[in-house]
């Protein structure tokens, strides 16, 4: 009788323990050397780069040029060449390897500009370039790659404005109109489908889905958390939404496949106006701060493996 009790436990101790590591958790990766809310976030051949954005000191905005590369594989950072042009709240994209920073916002004596510059990185050479012009300044877009193109959606004083760049030709042309509209909102590419996520219309729950290839839109289920200025990323089939402005700490995930949502592990620690990117099953949650205005930005990574 003893013997058979031993077996059992020790067979529910292992199931418990399978169970355990089966369980999504959360780890630190080493921290972004220049902590700074706003920026960009892309990940591009393997590696993850974390390129301008903002800090605050003595409530005053200061633009950031720092072009920092974390190595998954290395677990290391390194800097790279400075951008051209300091900005935050722009957007950001990988194609083909090189990487597009588009748009944004920098601060002047004083006073917002918004940007349509378009600077491009080469990875291979180390290199940035000027790219063509957007034809809509903006600032709290979106942007992201679907086969090779890059779609560029809303942003401050332009909610709607759907853009679409072709890195081959350098060329711009005009999209069909957001339904609704679109600022300090996430977007993550799935198939031929582009995801906006949350931000500043309705309640913030509202995910549009754009089809790249018929240049329509239509409207998934909302998200459970309302939010703005998250950042989301597909990983293992699913798009996870993770923080955002508001103290919020809430890790979600969406299947496109059934349209629904799911609750996942909390962040470590809230935080909003971050980026994150997926490398090998892994997503890496860079920059960002609790509150903005305080100027604490965070510099520790939180890894979350699903």
């Amino acid at each position: 009788m003893r013997t058979l009790l031993s077996i059992l436990v020790c067979a529910l101790s292992f199931t418990s323990l399978v169970a355990t590591a089966a369980l999504p958790s959360w780890e630190l990766a080493p921290p972004l050397p220049s902590p700074r809310v706003c920026l960009g976030v892309v990940e591009a051949e393997g590696d993850i780069y974390a390129i301008g954005g903002s800090t605050m000191h003595n409530r005053q905005w200061t633009d950031n040029d720092r072009v920092e590369r974390f190595s998954p594989r290395q677990n290391t950072w390194t800097r790279l060449q400075k951008l051209p042009t300091p900005r935050g709240s722009f957007g950001i994209a990988a194609v083909d390897g090189k990487i597009y920073v588009i748009g944004g916002v920098c601060v002047v004596e004083g006073k917002e500009h918004n940007l349509n510059t378009v600077e491009v990185y080469d990875i291979a050479s180390g290199t940035w370039k000027s790219g063509r012009p957007m034809p809509t300044p903006r600032q709290q877009l979106c942007a992201a790659s679907v086969a090779g193109r890059i779609y560029v959606m809303g942003g401050k004083n332009a909610e709607t404005v759907v853009e679409e760049y072709d890195p081959g030709s350098d060329t711009w042309c005009s999209r069909s109109h957001a339904p609704f509209q679109i600022r300090s909102a996430t977007a993550t590419p799935a198939g031929k489908h582009i995801y906006v996520i949350g931000g500043h219309r309705y309640d913030g729950k509202a995910v549009l889905v754009y089809d790249s290839q018929s240049d329509s839109w239509t409207r998934a289920k909302d998200m459970p958390t309302g939010r703005t200025d998250t950042s989301a990323a597909f990983c293992q089939g699913k798009i996870f939404v993770l923080g955002g402005h508001g103290h919020i700490s809430n890790n979600e995930a969406y299947d496109p496949g059934s349209d629904s949502w799911s609750l996942c592990a909390r962040l470590p620690e809230a935080r909003g106006y971050h980026g994150a990117a997926s490398v090998n099953g892994k997503i890496f949650l860079i920059g960002g701060a609790l509150e903005i205005l305080k100027g604490n930005e965070y510099s520790s990574v939180p890894v979350f493996t699903p």
